[in-house]
């Protein structure tokens, strides 16, 4: 498959890769060539241009890594990594963050596109507010062909001295798409914290994690575009065990209790995050058990997977069943009997 070469829009004067960036980008990819060059070349097209580009790729099998490697031989500020084989998703991102020099951090999708000027409004923010630990923007929503399809805004943002309403502030919002998670971070903070798990919704614990540990603020501008195509994660891999596996990289079997695990990771994260209080650890508690309640269907619906699974009857259900017909035909049989 030929892709077309890469476009450096401006002349990049020459970096030392021993150089201190101070934002490291860490872009984790696993077969992502229609989508690529975009991606990459949005970050490079930055007029902010003190960074660092991480490329991670998980044993690709299509054109991703002949991309990354002509984007690397161009640009001094890209770093190119190739893992041996899928190591998982999650796995992926933490490499990526690992990777990282800079002072902030920030995760790119390798489908997903930036505005030039993303980066120079996130780093002022970030700049002028040193206790803010992470600011993102609007979200514009685009198709596969690049065509804007809508908008989005998370509700993450929060300026609050109050832990537990900070964690409020997220886990309330019923319409997330964890679209903060890409935004920019400070790294020190970033560290401190469990990064991104090998389970489903383990971007929006991470996300709550870091409104537990700091503020954080939204950029009212839609300086990201996010991609939603056939391809991505959620909709390429339909069921729970097909997204399993593509966050952990082995063949996933058995049950996956999306929601309960959530709430046994937030409720792990309250008691690990050191700077918060007794009361405010018992406050993020009660915090978790409230969007529980608040959410109790799609808990209690969660708790039925040991009788379905994917649409489909388990053994379980099978077995309740020829048992609830033997014992209606034994009924029956007494019944005629007597």
């Amino acid at each position: 498959m030929l892709h077309p070469a890469p476009a450096v829009s401006r002349t990049i004067e020459a970096v030392s890769k021993s150089a201190t960036p101070r934002v490291s980008i860490g872009l984790p990819v696993f077969n992502g060539d229609a989508y690529l060059t975009q991606a990459i070349q949005s970050i490079l097209d930055q007029s902010y241009d003190d960074f660092e580009l991480i490329l991670c790729d998980n044993a690709s099998t299509d054109g991703t890594e002949e991309i990354c490697r002509q984007f690397a031989q161009l640009d001094p500020r890209i770093r190119y990594i190739r893992h041996g084989q899928n190591l998982g998703a999650a796995a992926n991102y933490n490499r990526a963050f690992e990777e990282a020099r800079g002072v902030y951090f920030k995760w790119g999708a390798h489908d997903d596109t930036l505005h030039p000027d993303f980066l120079a409004h996130c780093v002022a923010a970030l700049d002028a507010n040193p206790t803010c630990i992470l600011v993102y923007t609007e979200t514009v929503l685009i198709d596969e062909c690049g065509v804007e399809t809508g908008r989005h805004v998370d509700r993450f943002a929060s300026l609050s001295s109050d832990p537990a309403e900070r964690l409020a502030t997220w886990l309330t919002f019923p319409r997330c798409l964890c679209n903060p998670v890409f935004g920019l971070i400070r790294r020190a903070e970033m560290a401190k914290t469990i990064r991104h798990g090998t389970y489903m919704g383990a971007d929006r614990v991470l996300l709550g994690e870091l409104a537990l540990r700091g503020c954080s603020i939204m950029i009212e501008k839609p300086l990201f575009h996010r991609r939603m195509h056939p391809d991505i994660s959620t909709l390429a891999n339909p069921n729970f065990l097909k997204l399993t596996q593509w966050f952990t990289g082995k063949k996933s079997t058995g049950l996956r209790f999306k929601r309960w695990r959530q709430v046994c990771e937030f409720l792990g994260v309250v008691n690990r995050v050191e700077t918060l209080t007794w009361r405010g650890r018992w406050r993020s508690r009660a915090v978790v058990f409230g969007w529980v309640i608040a959410l109790r269907s799609e808990f209690l619906k969660e708790l039925m997977l040991p009788l379905y699974i994917n649409g489909q009857d388990t053994p379980l259900k099978t077995w309740m069943r020829s048992r609830s017909k033997t014992a209606s035909t034994s009924a029956a049989g007494k019944q005629v009997q007597s």
